[in-house]
């Protein structure tokens, strides 16, 4: 009722109301800043904050790439802002480790990932994202059910591509990957969630999906909003599905809970709820982003064929049917992943947490973190840095797999025709490239669920992805 209400207004007063709670904005944060930091985009100007994050709507990723050369690479500081969540400081990666080491009674992630998505307005109760439950299942209970889950999961996945793109291999067809990647991905994740009939309902899928993206429209809108009228716009949730058949696993977890809220069906719908968003809003942007990548590359690089050859070669050694073994054995596919969320996914920053320690938070050389301020590392630069990525504006898809594949090679040469050590010779080792175990151990980092201090688009620590 209130939207309706405010799309009545004159769109004359809708942009005063938006330049006042703007302009309360910029007096907020200029309480918090941390002094002494270089400000990315600061300009002597009339409300040079407003004025900067508006014109960090456009080209974010060159202007956080640029500042982390000046400021980052020299074991610097900066802070860098957005129209929505406002400023936060970048730390050098050489503080990543200083950062990730902080408990979270000094550096909050939970209430941090709860204000970006605005979740006391935009979920259906604030516990939902406060009291993340839902995570813990995923953890504790799907992760060890994933080897059931592989083979239902790739025939779905399967029968979405053949509905939607059809099997014609000779004429030219006109798609809208971005709807097909919504589809394809919701309902492959409700086939885990929810089960084989109700992931093939189309009006669930389309308002799963459109649920989705209404969360994130939805928590840039109530960003800008004074606090104290926020809880009368709640009218900004999405109209939530009914999914009151929530898997038996959030059942049982919900309902061995002692706090009986959580017995709640609306609680227990709202962790689907969360679920829903998480894995569509994510999964959906890296599929596309490897798709356009994959078929937008050279094809004399025969990176398609590879990639074909590599699935069909899996499935013939595991008999024609996918299983979780097979699946880790896609180490190019793995890497082609990894590669285009390295070069462009994800967001350009990462690790964002919030200081809650009330005298703030000083680091060793001195830079101090007032109480309420977020703190991050500047994802799309490191990940675009030379450093630790050779030729890394380039899109290379086997970055991740090349030596992965050589070291596998030489394992089955040694291991001989038999499976065993008949073969072995002496004078070519069972060991990945740098010192033994520890190159092995390397190279099993390399896949796409890894995480490091260079490759964060998980995240990276406890409070990794």
């Amino acid at each position: 009722m209130a939207l309706e209400f405010l799309l009545r207004i004159p769109v004359l007063i809708q942009l005063a109301i938006l330049v006042v709670c703007l302009v309360r904005r910029e007096f907020k944060f200029r309480r918090s800043v941390p002094k002494d930091l270089p400000w990315v985009g600061k300009r002597s100007e009339w409300f040079w904050r407003i004025r900067s994050d508006v014109r960090g709507l456009f080209g974010i990723g060159e202007r956080i790439t640029k500042a982390y050369h000046e400021y980052s690479k020299n074991g610097k500081f900066f802070i860098i802002s957005d129209l929505v969540t406002g400023p936060e400081v970048m730390v050098p990666v050489s503080k990543i480790p200083v950062l990730l080491a902080q408990p979270d009674e000094v550096m909050d992630t939970t209430n941090t990932h709860c204000d970006i998505l605005q979740s006391d307005y935009t979920f259906s109760h604030p516990r939902i994202f406060r009291n993340p439950l839902q995570v813990d299942v995923v953890r504790k209970v799907l992760t060890r059910q994933i080897g059931s889950l592989v083979e239902p999961v790739m025939d779905e996945i399967a029968m979405s591509f053949d509905e939607l793109w059809g099997f014609d291999t000779e004429g030219w067809k006109e798609i809208l990957i971005d709807r097909d990647m919504n589809r394809v991905i919701a309902r492959t994740l409700h086939r885990m969630l929810l089960g084989p009939d109700l992931c093939k309902n189309q009006e669930f899928i389309d308002r799963a999906t459109t649920h989705s993206r209404t969360i994130i429209y939805c928590a840039i809108i109530i960003h800008v909003i004074p606090e104290f009228l926020k809880p009368w716009v709640q009218f900004s949730r999405p109209n939530r599905i009914g999914m009151n058949d929530f898997l038996q696993w959030q059942i049982r977890e919900s309902l061995g809970q002692p706090d009986p809220v959580e017995h709640s069906p609306e609680i227990i719908a709202g962790r689907v709820e969360s679920v829903n968003f998480s894995a569509i809003h994510t999964t959906q942007g890296t599929a596309m982003g490897v798709m356009l990548d994959l078929f937008s590359s050279p094809p004399e690089k025969g990176y398609v064929e590879a990639l074909r050859e590599e699935a069909t070669r899996v499935l013939e050694e595991d008999g024609g049917r996918w299983t979780k073994t097979g699946v880790a054995k896609l180490i190019r596919i793995d890497s082609t992943i990894k590669e285009s969320m390295r070069w462009k996914g994800g967001s350009a920053r990462s690790l964002t947490r919030t200081v809650i320690k009330r005298d703030g938070f000083t680091f060793e050389d001195g830079v101090h973190i007032p109480y309420g301020f977020k703190v991050g590392t500047p994802q799309y630069a490191i990940h675009l840095d030379e450093e630790f990525y050779p030729n890394p504006k380039l899109w290379d898809p086997f970055r991740f797999s090349r030596e992965r594949e050589e070291f596998e090679q030489a394992s089955r040469r040694r291991r001989g025709p038999a499976g065993d050590d008949s073969h072995a010779d002496a004078a070519e080792p069972l060991e990945g490239p740098g010192d033994g175990n520890v190159g092995i151990l390397r190279l099993r980092n390399e896949a796409v669920v890894s995480t490091s201090e260079k490759y964060i688009a998980w995240g990276h620590g406890r409070h990794a992805w």
